[in-house]
């Protein structure tokens, strides 16, 4: 017998908290994809109470999971007598379990230091016995538990980077340097031909693009989890590089990783004590022996509970009135899903209940709430009154109002002060989500904290643009930020449909209150996987009363079964009463975007595209026929036996929207004056090396290429670099003006347009052995003077008394390196027999063993191999409808259709 324990009525909200060194609301999520298995549950809390002993040593006895809630779904069978609702979309950190086109654990990040979406579990990983190719269970958890809680990032390598320079050596890139392992081709690290190609002491000559490092699988480094978590002794976090720290343990802040480049070369531990969990001296440190086995509550999902809260006060007359009854309408018809609870309040100057809370099971409940639907406006404006009967009614129905929600909808400030702040206290202690909707530039601008403060999100309808109501207010109702399109005859029919079985139909739309367009439309059968898009900011809220306010971001995220969409067409449109502007957001790895290829799109919101007040922004991403690519892997946990991403073409066209929270800008002054930078570098690589002997000693020409900045941003062209070396890495990074000036002579190193490709030649001569190292930093500068942040970093290997200069701009264009072939007496080991090998093999990653076969066979082989690993397999499927099978998807416009 299952346990289940009743919890609450209503749908989680909270997000996990931190109670006496205890992680208490640690949500593990089983989605409607995942097929019933009672098995899984129980592997759960094993996985679970073993992770939770490795993440207290890890974090040096300070913090374990003690309370964690795992919610099964709706679909699987009933196993208690009471309904429990719990919505994963109202959760933040939490962990979700789902069949999806990714295997790989990983977490969607934020920032460094802020908390990640959500940690990805498949059900494969959590059933299989014994260690998995990213390494024990505990392991991987605690690993990926430092992106989700205190959003540390990976120091393992680069997609395009293995090695650095640094004293003499190619260095792989490892946290700490005191990861033992060797240097090999390929992920298997075979090391038949290092003294060719995979030298690590010969940096006169570049490491060629197929060298790789495999560290040891029995080795005693403990530290740090943050990089190669599959090695069983490394269960550490690294610490801060200063002599206190113990040599063991301190973090390599020279490496090019992703927890140097997005924390500033901070280490985990020094991101983690900024954190709230350890700051001040929370978390002291506990008994060895104190018990850190988690309590499992075992919790259902169940419907939603919503209480539509309207505004009908004289400034909602006309246009406006009609609109909101005629798209309650159809939220109430073709939204709502049946087995979902709705109450309906409308609100002037007091508030009445229009209709009570009641579950919809059938068309005559819909017709009910429909006819109760407000359509005549007057009187004054008391959002607090419509948000206390709907909390009323709620606790009157179901005893608590925790988690459930209220979708806000007003255009007006609310003419009750003291009743809206006594709205807000009671809406927050009591623990109901509200989401808010401004449809209008007047509406109360307390909407947006009411909506905040109690885990809600806010958007704006604002009388203009192209976003219909419908739309606004089905983001409201479902939380999710996708709506689909489906080709229709000559157009494209925009927005989500509900379930329709295959087939033909007539369909009339209805894409925005007073207009509708006829289409016939190919309804075809429900795709596992769709294309889904998501936009976030990060920030809501933005002061230029400050001198030099950090200009908002916006992010849009394209998977596919969470797997990265590649090679999307974005825009994005701001849409306020004195602007429209459209901006592009890029997934290439340039400032602001993070990482290039991983499906999150990134784009700065430029002054030119700001103005006082609340902004509403519409995501429009489209896909063009063989022109987008679904990459079947993703930047999570590394395997064992990490091989090369699987690519699939999407043979049809495809087109999504997506709406943020709105932006609320303040103090901004539009002047002539410019103060925006130039966005910074982020991609300086060493692309070439070429070494020759002089009289004088040893020359070296280093081909160094980056991609351009702009002059706003990456918008424009800047003016002019400012290239400097030093022989510390800490004199770039934080005092930039005082390192040495690269010296261009005569040379005009003037800036490309944003986006193009820089390359220079800087030559290193020395009489003495390269046994030093210099870094090297640059920064874009505008013609007003603004400094761009400084690019990330270069180090080269260097002499003593070295002279260093500028040869010019340079054509080079990095060519492919040579195959590789092996030699016809190797051939790979299973890696499921890796972990039993003794320390010979070094990182049992691979052995080379005698063969009796031809090497002619073998050489060719292993050449057609390569050649067909770089052809990514082209698969198709049809553009899919959007199913009602899940909380996740909602229908997003109005229609008829009747089939044909």
């Amino acid at each position: 017998m299952i346990l289940v324990i009743l919890l609450t009525v209503c749908s989680f909200t909270s997000a996990t908290v931190l109670r006496d060194n205890g992680y208490e609301d640690v949500h593990i999520v089983i989605q409607d994809s995942v097929d019933e298995n009672w098995k899984l549950v129980e592997r759960i809390k094993e996985v679970f109470t073993g992770a939770s002993q490795h993440l207290f040593k890890a974090t040096e006895n300070r913090v374990y999971y003690r309370k964690i809630n795992i919610i099964v779904p709706k679909t699987w069978t009933e196993t208690r007598e009471h309904n429990i609702t719990v919505q994963s979309l109202s959760l933040t950190g939490y962990v979700t379990i789902e069949e999806g086109k990714i295997q790989t654990p990983h977490v969607k990040k934020q920032g460094c230091g802020q908390e990640g979406q959500y940690m990805y579990l498949t059900p494969s990983f959590l059933l299989e016995t014994g260690s998995t190719r990213w390494g024990d269970y505990e392991s991987v958890i605690v690993h990926e538990w430092g992106h989700l809680r205190w959003g540390l990032y990976d120091e393992y390598w680069l997609p395009k980077q293995q090695f650095y320079q640094h004293a003499g050596k190619w260095k792989p890139i490892r946290c700490t340097e005191n990861v033992e392992g060797r240097v090999g081709i390929d992920h298997r690290c075979d090391d038949s031909l290092n003294v060719k190609y995979c030298d690590v002491n010969n940096t006169a000559k570049k490491m060629h693009s197929k060298c790789w490092f495999c560290p040891s699988i029995s080795q005693s480094t403990n530290t740090s989890i943050m990089s190669y978590q599959f090695v069983p002794s490394i269960a550490m976090f690294c610490d801060k590089d200063v002599p206190a720290t113990p040599e063991w343990k301190r973090h390599n802040r020279r490496a090019p990783n992703m927890q140097n480049k997005m924390c500033g070369r901070k280490s985990a531990w020094e991101v983690m004590r900024e954190h709230e969990d350890f700051a001040n001296g929370a978390s002291p440190i506990l008994p060895e022996d104190t018990d850190t086995s988690p309590e499992f509550n075992l919790v259902q999902e169940t419907e939603a509970i919503r209480v539509f809260v309207l505004d009908v006060s004289g400034s909602m007359s006309g246009s406006r009135i009609e609109g909101l009854h005629d798209t309650g309408v159809y939220i109430v018809q073709e939204v709502l899903r049946n087995g979902s609870w709705l109450g309906l309040v409308r609100f002037s100057s007091e508030a009445v209940q229009a209709h009570k809370i009641v579950q919809i099971t059938d068309d005559s409940v819909r017709v009910d709430l429909i006819q109760n639907l407000p359509s005549i406006a007057g009187g004054g404006t008391c959002i607090g009154c419509g948000i206390n009967v709907a909390i009323e009614m709620i606790e009157t129905t179901f005893g608590s109002a925790k988690g459930c929600e209220i979708i806000l909808m007003s255009d007006g400030e609310d003419g009750n002060e003291n009743e809206l702040l006594t709205a807000t206290q009671k809406a927050i202690s009591s623990g109901v989500v509200i989401h808010a909707v401004s449809i209008s530039q007047a509406a109360d601008q307390r909407m947006i904290s009411l909506a905040s403060d109690t885990g809600g999100k806010h958007f704006n309808y604002l009388d203009q643009g192209s976003i219909s109501f419908a739309a606004v207010f089905s983001e409201a109702v479902s939380g999710i930020g996708s709506f689909y399109d489906y080709s229709a005859v000559g157009k494209s029919l925009t927005g989500a449909m509900g379930h329709l079985e295959p087939g033909e139909y007539n369909v009339t739309v209805i894409s925005s209150i007073h207009h509708t367009w006829d289409y016939i439309v190919k309804s075809f059968p429900s795709e596992p996987h769709p294309i889904l898009v998501t936009s976030r900011l990060s920030t809501t809220k933005v002061d230029f009363s400050f001198e030099s306010p950090d200009l908002p971001v916006l992010y849009v995220d394209v998977t596919k079964g969470k797997a990265p969409v590649v090679g999307a067409i974005i825009e994005a449109h701001v849409e306020a009463s004195s602007i429209l502007c459209t901006l592009s957001p890029k997934d290439n790895g340039q400032d602001p975007d993070s990482l290039e290829g991983d499906g999150v799109y990134s784009v700065y919101l430029l002054p030119k595209c700001l103005t006082n007040g609340r902004l509403n922004i519409r995501v429009t991403v489209k896909g063009q026929v063989n022109e987008t690519t679904v990459i079947n892997s993703i930047n999570g946990a590394l395997a064992l036996d990490e091989s090369e991403a699987k690519q699939e073409i999407i043979s049809d066209g495809f087109q999504r929207f997506s709406l943020p929270e709105p932006i609320f800008v303040d103090r901004f002054q539009r002047s002539i004056s410019d103060i925006v930078a130039p966005g910074q570098i982020t991609d300086v690589n060493i692309v070439n090396i070429e070494t020759q002997m002089t009289s004088n000693g040893e020359s070296r020409n280093f081909t160094v290429s980056w991609t351009a900045t702009g002059n706003d941003m990456n918008i424009g062209q800047a003016s002019f670099y400012k290239i400097r070396y030093a022989d510390d890495i800490d004199t770039i990074f934080n005092n930039f003006s005082s390192a040495y000036t690269l010296d261009i002579g005569n040379v005009s190193l003037t800036p490309k347009q944003s986006g193009m490709m820089e390359t220079i030649v800087i030559s290193v001569d020395a009489e003495q052995t390269y046994t030093d190292t210099a870094y090297l930093g640059i920064v874009a500068v505008d013609e007003a003077g603004n400094q761009g942040k400084v690019s990330n970093i270069v180090s080269i290997v260097v002499a003593k008394g070295f002279r260093i200069s500028f040869e010019g701009e340079t054509n080079y264009t990095e060519t492919e390196d040579v195959i590789i072939t092996f030699p016809a007496t190797t051939v790979s080991q299973d890696v499921s027999t890796v972990r039993s090998n003794d320390e010979a093999s070094h990182t049992g990653l691979i052995v080379g063993v005698s063969v009796g076969v031809f090497a002619g066979i073998v050489v060719v082989g292993l050449i057609l191999s390569v050649v067909l690993r770089k052809r990514p397999p082209k698969s198709t499927y049809e553009v899919s409808r959007k199913s009602q099978t899940s909380l996740h998807e909602h229908a997003n416009v109005n229609y008829v259709a009747e089939k044909k």
